[in-house]
C-alpha cells in the first residue's frame, strides 16, 4: 500500500468528519451499520479480537465494505481523537472515493 493511499485516505476521512459524515467509536459504528446510514466501515488493524469479529460479522451482514488498513492512532487522529478502533463513513460519494483509493473496488 503507497503512502500516497494512507495519506489522501486519511484526509478523506477528516474531510468528511468536518462535514459530519462519519461515525466514531463502537457504539456510534455498529448503530450505523444496523440502521444502514453506513457506506463504508474501518476498522483499526490493531483493534481487539472480539470487537474486529463483531464488527466484521456486522458489515458482512449488511453488506458493508469494509477497510482494514489503519491503525488505531491513524484513524483517531483523522478523526480528531487519540484513538480511533471502529469508524463508519455515511455518506456514499466519500466512501466511493476511499474505496476508490484503497484499490478494491
Amino acid at each position: 500500500m503507497a503512502a500516497d493511499f494512507r495519506s489522501k485516505s486519511l484526509s478523506l476521512i477528516g474531510l468528511a468528519r468536518k462535514a459530519g459524515k462519519v461515525s466514531v467509536g463502537s457504539t456510534a459504528s455498529f448503530a450505523a451499520v444496523t440502521n444502514r446510514s453506513a457506506n463504508a466501515g474501518l476498522l483499526a488493524v490493531d483493534a481487539g479480537g472480539n470487537t474486529s469479529k463483531k464488527f466484521r460479522d456486522k458489515c458482512a451482514f449488511y453488506n458493508i465494505p469494509l477497510l482494514e488498513v489503519f491503525s488505531k492512532e491513524e484513524l483517531g487522529r483523522a478523526c480528531g481523537r487519540n484513538e480511533a478502533t471502529l469508524v463508519t463513513v455515511n455518506d456514499p460519494g466519500f466512501a466511493a472515493k476511499l474505496i476508490e483509493y484503497s484499490g478494491e473496488n
